[in-house]
């Protein structure tokens, strides 16, 4: 009888945890924290390149002759009809791949009963990892000003406005498609999910692609891709690790800071 007591009392606080809301205990006060980040993190971006694209993108290039390297790269892999290469990174980049990395991260609660807590643990990761990136890139890219291959070349111009002639460095593209692919690399693995070696393998081949079209687009010279790779996948694979630690956001005086243990 007291065994049966005892696992009736288990089952009861098995019950109660996995009924407690996801913003309860240190769990939820540091999703709440990630939430924080993650939204933040997406309104500066937002706001930034709706509202403020024309104050801080540069007229005129600071950066305007590739090195040889990149000249020599840019003959051989550009395409004669950029524009189906630009179409296609745009495809992949912005559609494909973000929505793949947030499905499979998904996928990972299968057979768990997960809920919104979990939810929130495999997705949070990732899109804060995307925006934290996004608004690296974007703030780089303006204070850089590298004229774009298509642009310095004379080559075919994208249908769009003159203000991207000169945000080349590094590659946007890049740099999602990396972070998107990484984080949700770093969430399986995280979750010793079975299907990682799928998410890692498909996820990096497809940023990869992404990239070598931006090249073959003319939008990106190959130090452009190579960078925004680096730092999407530093970004993958550091963020999606701070959920695991108890943070803390902590004022003094006028300042905020971020505090935890890693």
């Amino acid at each position: 009888m007291k065994h049966v007591v005892a696992l009736l009392l288990v089952l009861g606080c098995a019950r109660s945890a996995a009924a407690d809301p996801w913003y309860a205990g240190s769990a939820g006060r540091d999703r709440k924290i990630h939430l924080v980040i993650t939204l933040s993190a997406g309104a500066v971006y937002l706001s930034t390149a709706l509202l403020f694209q024309d104050a801080i993108t540069p007229d005129k290039c600071r950066w305007c002759n590739p090195p040889s390297f990149d000249r020599g790269v840019r003959e051989t892999l550009v395409w004669s009809t950029p524009s189906k290469a630009r179409t296609a990174s745009d495809i992949l980049g912005v559609v494909t791949i973000p929505t793949l990395a947030i499905a499979s991260a998904n996928f990972t609660l299968i057979g768990h009963d997960p809920g919104w807590g979990d939810v929130l643990d495999v997705t949070l990761p990732i899109v804060e990892t995307v925006f934290v990136a996004q608004v690296a890139t974007y703030f780089m890219k303006s204070a850089v000003g590298r004229q774009r291959p298509y642009a310095h070349f004379d080559g075919v111009r994208p249908s769009m406005d003159t203000f991207e002639d000169n945000l080349s460095f590094w590659s946007g593209h890049s740099s999602l498609s990396f972070a998107f692919a990484t984080s949700a690399g770093m969430v399986a693995h995280m979750r010793k999910s079975r299907a990682e070696p799928v998410i890692w393998g498909v996820g990096m081949t497809l940023a990869a692609t992404t990239a070598y079209l931006r090249m073959a687009g003319d939008m990106h010279y190959f130090s452009d891709v190579l960078v925004g790779a680096a730092v999407g996948i530093s970004a993958g694979l550091t963020i999606p690790r701070l959920i695991e630690h108890d943070l803390a956001i902590t004022t003094a005086g006028k300042n905020i800071a971020l505090m935890g243990t890693f």
